[in-house]
């Protein structure tokens, strides 16, 4: 008999490819992730930066939902404003199911006095869609002792790839202790369907703080907390998560705390390592929902390099934006 794991795996699996195009993938370290939180986050660092970050999502389900994000931002000052790249493709069932995007991000830096800058962002993308639809399988084709031998009544897709453009724009004030924004992707709604139907990515809405505060002052025993909490929702979907990091040069201990308002999702562990132009951090998402027996935890990996830009021409009045 096929067993119960099997049925979720075909649960999950009909699941996503009905509606995970309208939904946008969901990162535990959103706060190590800049350009993918808000654009607006290109350049506030005033440095030139690499991160990456890479989730895998449910790794119990067989064929588990994979994604990576790559970006560069470089600060230009002699005009207060950034440019940036973001790289994005997210894979589940052994690729079945894969979508990636391209963008082009733009802020521009409002200096309002000696401890306060504004940033505002705008992001141009193309997005592409595609489906396998060959390495699916459903219920209909199950056999109680043979297993998949039937050929399924499901209807396959019209297109296997779908091609769109894509704008978002944010908002961000932040002084050398604290960081918080707002951020409004897909404004344009681009359109996600592999069928004849009204698919789209809907409008999502995130709005973030992190804060940074110092103890422990001395050279080599400097110590922060940061706490930090975001709110998002996308058509109805709605989420919170928060929680607080702890800083003990060269170590990163963190905890978060994420809720769907209506139930518990997971609880987030993470640790690292943190210089002046590297930092590592891996979480674990500890699932608290009714299928964590089945589908187990995530994992997820972030990772940055920064590189010092050329001589500024009044490097003390720098703002440098926490954590991110």
């Amino acid at each position: 008999m096929i067993n119960k794991r099997i049925f979720i795996f075909i649960y999950f699996f009909v699941f996503m490819l009905y509606y995970v195009n309208a939904q946008d993938v969901f990162f535990s370290q959103y706060f190590a992730n800049p350009l993918y939180l808000c654009p607006a986050f290109a350049g506030s660092g005033e440095n030139t930066r690499l991160a990456t970050n890479f989730r895998n999502q449910n790794p119990s389900i067989p064929g588990a939902y994979i994604s990576y994000t790559a970006s560069f931002d470089h600060y230009f000052q002699s005009i207060s404003s950034s440019g940036g790249l973001l790289f994005s493709t997210d894979k589940a069932g052994e690729a079945a199911i894969s979508n990636s995007s391209i963008s082009a991000i733009y802020s521009y830096k409002v200096r309002m006095n000696e401890d306060f800058c504004f940033n505002t962002g705008i992001q141009a993308s193309y997005l592409q869609s595609s489906i396998d639809w060959k390495t699916f399988t459903f219920g209909d084709q199950i056999d109680n002792k043979l297993g998949f031998v039937y050929p399924t009544n499901e209807k396959p897709p019209i297109t296997n790839s779908v091609h769109s453009f894509d704008f978002s724009g944010g908002l961000i004030g932040y002084s050398k202790n604290m960081v918080s924004g707002i951020t409004v992707n897909h404004l344009s709604q681009p359109s996600t369907s592999h069928y004849i139907g009204n698919d789209k990515l809907y409008f999502k809405l995130s709005v973030f703080y992190i804060g940074k505060y110092k103890f422990n002052k001395g050279i080599n025993n400097e110590a922060s907390l940061m706490p930090n909490i975001i709110y998002q929702r996308q058509q109805k979907f709605q989420q919170i998560t928060a929680g607080c990091l702890l800083n003990k040069n060269p170590l990163i201990l963190g905890l978060l705390y994420r809720n769907a308002l209506k139930n518990s999702d997971a609880c987030v562990v993470l640790a690292g390592i943190e210089t002046k132009v590297f930092r590592f951090i891996y979480s674990y998402d500890i699932n608290l929902s009714k299928f964590v027996n089945f589908i187990g935890g995530s994992h997820e990996f972030s990772l940055y390099l920064l590189f010092e830009n050329f001589k500024r021409e009044n490097k003390s009045r720098t703002i440098v934006c926490p954590s991110i």
